[in-house]
C-alpha cells in the first residue's frame, strides 16, 4: 500500500474537492476510520509526509505506533473501524482517534486463535479485489456461501465464496468461528 515513512494524521474533509481530505494535491491516501461516513473529519493514512494545519492534525505518537503495527495485520484495522464508526458519532475527535487506537491494539492482542485465513482472490472485483492477490478471509456463512474478507482500504466486505480460492480446510477452519469481532 504505502512504504514505510507514511504519515498518520486527522484531516476535515474537504466538500469542494469532492469530499477528498484536506491534503496536498498528489497525496495518496486512505480513509482508516471516522466518525461517521457523513464526518466532517477522518482518520488518515497519507502516502507522504504532510504539513500540519488547522484543517490537517497530527495524530499523538502512541497512536501512530499502534496504527503501524495494524498495517501488518490488516484485520485489525478493519474490524476496529467498523467497532469505531458504531460508536464514533457520539465522540469527539480526540477521544475517537484513542478509542480507534485501543479498538486496533485489543484486535492485536487477542489475534492468536483467531481463524482468519490469508487466501488468493478468484475473481475481481473493479476497485476492491484483485485475482491473483491475497486477502484476508475472516468468516465463512455456509447458509448463504458467502464470506466476509478485509480490502485493501480496510473495510469489511462481503462477497461469494466462490471469489477466492479457499482450500475444504480452509472453509471448515472459518466455519468453525465465531463471528468476526
Amino acid at each position: 500500500m504505502f512504504a514505510i515513512g507514511c504519515c498518520y494524521c486527522v484531516a476535515d474533509y474537504l466538500p469542494e474537492v469532492g469530499s477528498g481530505p484536506a491534503v496536498p494535491r498528489g497525496v495518496g491516501y486512505v480513509l482508516l476510520a471516522g466518525p461517521i461516513d457523513t464526518a466532517r473529519w477522518g482518520i488518515f493514512m497519507c502516502s507522504d509526509a504532510v504539513e500540519f494545519s488547522e484543517r490537517v492534525r497530527p495524530i499523538p505518537v502512541e497512536v501512530v505506533q499502534i496504527l503501524e503495527s495494524g498495517r501488518r495485520y490488516p484485520p485489525a484495522l478493519a474490524l476496529a473501524r467498523d467497532n469505531a464508526d458504531a460508536v464514533g458519532a457520539l465522540l469527539r475527535e480526540p477521544e475517537f482517534v484513542h478509542l480507534y487506537a485501543d479498538l486496533v491494539e485489543l484486535q492485536l492482542k487477542t489475534q492468536e486463535g483467531k481463524p482468519y485465513v490469508l487466501v488468493k482472490a478468484a475473481n475481481d472485483e473493479p476497485g476492491y479485489l484483485i485475482s491473483g492477490q491475497y486477502y484476508w478471509v475472516l468468516e465463512y456463512a455456509p447458509g448463504t456461501s458467502s464470506v466476509r474478507w478485509v480490502s485493501d482500504d480496510y473495510h469489511v466486505y462481503q462477497n461469494p465464496a466462490s471469489d477466492f480460492a479457499l482450500s475444504d480446510d480452509q472453509l471448515r477452519q472459518l466455519q468453525q468461528s465465531s463471528p468476526a469481532v
